[in-house]
């Protein structure tokens, strides 16, 4: 049986795994502290693990190349910078942990801690947020179980739940069982009809920003398109286009943790696994190129 909001791309029960000889990840913690928010995870065995960030700050994934997953924690989490979790089998059996936060982040710290008599193998994250937005590209680093030991600290949890809108559910009633509707955000409804405070300020054309990732489905894919699009619909107003796009980033990290798999309606394309999580960095790489247009007005 799955735990409870996770589903697992491959078909495969974690049991399956087990079996193998694979470490199991057993339990999740999550902390929040004045300088930082500490997420551990308990393995039953030697582990390695890589990590990264992406452009904007606002996820971090945990590779576990020989790690499998088997916590019945609840996947939807809303203390200190961090907004839930999801996990995911990629290529060649690599867990991926997803931890979506609701601000730009850094990893403070990032170890392993052996067995000390009372707790087993354990992973620790420490995130902090960044009051300015990281500019570099992502970031990827290596650690092992080879480190220093630290006390555990105890910690508090909170569940959040997530919202549909009345035309997701009219769209949704019309899918198979278990997939959610997503739309492109540039057809969608306009600034003042979601209630968003317009600041109207317009970026100067050609300016140096990186060009929007490609998506099929996708309208507005050029900067002289994108910026046409916002003084048309949204009379100059980037803070509040920019707005939409995080409300569609929210809500796709919310499909991909409740339902691990979504429905493209314009496209008829299902995304889910690694495809999703693909989908998923290209909307935090849009809205990046996004800011860079607003600021370049």
């Amino acid at each position: 049986m799955c735990p409870p909001g996770i589903s697992y791309a491959s078909g495969v029960q974690p049991e399956e795994f087990s079996r193998a000889g694979r470490p199991v990840i057993s339990n999740i913690s999550i902390g929040a502290y004045p300088d930082k928010t500490r997420i551990v995870l308990d393995v039953s065995g030697k582990f390695d693990f890589s990590y990264s960030i992406n452009r904007s700050g606002t996820m971090v994934i945990v590779n576990l190349p020989q790690v499998n997953w088997q916590t019945t924690r609840y996947s939807r989490h809303n203390l200190g910078v961090v907004q839930g979790y999801f996990f995911d089998w990629g290529k060649g059996g690599v867990g991926h942990l997803g931890i979506p936060t609701a601000t730009a982040v850094r990893i403070k710290a990032a170890f392993g801690l052996p067995p000390d008599g009372q707790h087993g193998y354990r992973i620790v994250l420490d995130l902090e947020a960044l009051e300015e937005l990281p500019v570099a590209d992502d970031k990827t680093d290596m650690v092992s179980n080879e480190k220093a030991a630290l006390t555990r600290d105890q910690f508090d949890e909170a569940d959040v739940a997530g919202l549909l809108t009345k035309r997701d559910r009219e769209v949704e009633s019309r899918l198979p069982q278990g997939m959610l509707p997503l739309f492109d955000p540039d057809k969608l409804s306009s600034p003042a009809e979601e209630g968003i405070d317009e600041v109207a300020f317009a970026p100067r054309r050609g300016a140096a920003c990186p060009a929007f990732p490609h998506v099929l489905w996708w309208e507005n894919n050029t900067h002289e398109q994108t910026i046409n699009y916002v003084n048309s619909r949204y009379k100059g107003d980037w803070k509040a286009y920019g707005a939409k796009w995080e409300k569609h980033l929210a809500k796709v990290v919310d499909v991909f943790v409740e339902r691990k798999e979504a429905h493209i309606v314009k496209a008829g394309v299902t995304l889910k696994g690694g495809d999703f999580i693909d989908y998923i960095e290209k909307i935090e790489k849009r809205i990046a190129v996004i800011r860079c247009l607003s600021r370049h007005r």
